[in-house]
């Protein structure tokens, strides 16, 4: 019995260390001089834009900031599509675009069956975008 409870433990602690949030850029220089859009617009990039974390059902536990890429945070619901929408639309704006076209998303939530089933969920929300002016 005591193997059990410290390899859930073990999972637990893992799991519990890893709420993410990350966003990543593909300037025009990494196209082979493709282009993203298909109008006048002057390319500028690609942005892609990651946020997951762990649920107890529908209460977050841990989570990515969108404030902070690569940070975690405890008991905040980043993890909503609004929420994913700023943050990918704030790094367009920094990197001097106007427009955020050709805009993509991908929500998912997977339930984890350990230590007890339809407990705890792993969400995720991934959007991509090209940033444009």
């Amino acid at each position: 019995m005591s193997k059990i409870v410290v390899v859930v433990a073990a999972c637990a602690a893992m799991v519990a260390s890893v709420g993410c949030s990350s966003v990543r850029t593909a300037g025009t220089k990494d196209m082979n001089g493709m282009k993203l859009t298909t109008g006048v617009s002057q390319d500028i990039a690609h942005v892609n834009v990651k946020n997951s974390g762990l649920y107890l059902l529908s209460v977050p536990i841990f989570s990515g900031t969108i404030d902070k890429p690569g940070s975690t945070s405890f008991n905040k619901d980043t993890v909503k599509l609004r929420h994913v929408t700023r943050f990918l639309t704030a790094r367009c704006q920094e990197i001097g675009a106007t427009r955020a076209v050709d805009m993509t998303s991908e929500v998912s939530s997977t339930m984890i069956p350990l230590p007890i089933p339809f407990l705890f969920y792993w969400e995720s929300i991934e959007m991509s975008a090209n940033a444009v002016r």
